[in-house]
């Protein structure tokens, strides 16, 4: 109880951002969240807001996130990753727009690269939060000696690598630099957009994310329900969450309320015939949480959820392959044909590239 009303203090403050510009007395980066907010409604100066307003990140947006979702399953990691990840790409462009607002209020000269974004800082801010994520969220994999070392990618076996007989890669530094094929960044910019991003987030880097408050949501279930509905309970709301993720509709709303809408929707599915742990279910979360899933926004995101639900997986068709160099450790690359890597063509898109 007590981490779960943490995470909604933090998801509804420090971790809520908008293009509108808060108090001179409070930092520049935080935004009191209105009422409206709180009550699940958009808001008008939101994330997703900036994304219709500037459709060409959009489509960049969509493309980042099918892309480090398909890094992270290439290197086995935690597509909790991912959520991270584009949580701070998120904040740092708006914090970007809510500065080139203000300097156009004050009439002060705004700087080119951040009036117009191209696609090369487009792709440098998601290599840098997906380089920040994985150092975050999986430090197995992205130790200290490797963040300071600049040497070419090694291996490392983990318990459950051992247990399927395969190796991963240790996340560096240069394999980052190797996710993208052109342009070619240097480690330097690398390193000085992770402090600009850092520096412009507060350090705050840590959100709560969707699978956080479902794992938190279904602690709420009876003891009557088995162990076997229960982890399809999870992985049917974790894998709609994950979808959530690619689509900016919502950003609009906090990530309580997604879990919470899919949760909703997997006990629909799989829980139908058992009514009387429905009931208390729903009834130990409004009492002890205050979520109830007649309310707006509940029934406008479960129904967004089920849509993209229908409308198939979109992972089936990413994957990720690497340079050369980043791979050629790696014994069990399989055949590059149904591979892709990110490259920038001339015309500045994003490319999935066999």
């Amino acid at each position: 109880m007590d981490r779960f009303h943490a995470m909604m203090k933090l998801e509804s403050s420090l971790y809520y951002y908008t293009i509108n510009e808060s108090n001179e007395d409070e930092p520049h980066h935080i935004t009191t969240i209105t009422s409206s907010i709180m009550a699940g409604e958009p808001s008008s100066s939101s994330c997703s807001q900036y994304y219709s307003e500037h459709s060409t990140v959009s489509c960049w947006r969509e493309t980042i996130c099918y892309w480090a979702y398909g890094t992270v399953d290439y290197f086995q990691l935690s597509r909790k990753t991912v959520a991270i990840c584009m949580n701070l790409f998120d904040r740092y462009l708006t914090v970007s727009a809510r500065t080139t607002a203000r300097l156009n209020n004050c009439c002060e000269a705004v700087p080119q690269e951040e009036e117009n974004l191209t696609s090369r800082q487009l792709l440098l801010t998601s290599l840098t939060t997906l380089y920040i994520a994985i150092k975050l969220n999986e430090p197995t994999y992205c130790s200290c000696s490797d963040i300071s070392s600049s040497s070419t990618t090694t291996t490392m076996v983990t318990n459950h690598c051992k247990k399927n007989r395969r190796k991963l890669q240790t996340i560096t530094l240069n394999t980052v630099l190797q996710l993208c094929q052109k342009p070619k960044f240097q480690e330097q910019d690398i390193i000085e957009m992770e402090i600009k991003i850092l520096h412009s987030l507060s350090w705050l880097v840590n959100p709560p994310t969707t699978v956080d408050f479902i794992a938190d949501f279904l602690k709420f279930l009876p003891c009557s329900v088995p162990f076997q509905i229960r982890q399809r309970l999870f992985q049917n709301s974790r894998y709609m969450a994950e979808l959530s993720i690619c689509d900016p509709f919502f950003m609009d709303y906090l990530p309580s309320t997604i879990a919470f809408a899919a949760v909703a929707n997997s006990i629909a599915e799989y829980l139908h015939e058992h009514t009387n742990a429905t009931f208390i279910f729903y009834k130990h979360v409004k009492n002890k949480l205050g979520f109830c899933r007649t309310r707006y926004p509940i029934p406008l995101v479960r129904e967004k959820l089920h849509d993209m639900l229908d409308a198939g997986d979109p992972f089936e068709i990413v994957d990720t392959s690497f340079s050369e160099e980043a791979t050629s450790s790696s014994s069990t690359r399989s055949s590059s044909s149904d591979s892709m890597k990110v490259s920038l063509e001339p015309e500045h898109k994003i490319v999935a590239c066999k």
